[in-house]
């Protein structure tokens, strides 16, 4: 399943992300998996993948040493 964080709609599952696409240029592998239930929006922070909940509780994971590849050119 590829995830494009552009959406930040609730995932219908409960879901381990090790890589997610942030926009269309920007593909990024995660150094550790995060695990996001149903019901939950993933999004991207700064430096942080952030969870947040039905409830509006977040959670973050600093993400910065994660690998980014980016496309160049267009």
């Amino acid at each position: 399943m590829s995830l494009l964080l552009e959406r930040n709609e609730p995932l219908p599952r409960l879901t381990m992300v090790s890589e997610f696409l942030l926009g269309t240029d920007f593909h990024v592998g995660l150094d550790r998996a995060v695990f996001v239930a149903a019901g939950e929006r993933i999004d991207y922070g700064g430096r942080d993948v952030v969870v947040t909940g039905p409830s509006g509780a977040e959670r973050r994971y600093y993400a910065g040493g994660s690998h980014w590849i980016c496309r160049i050119g267009g």
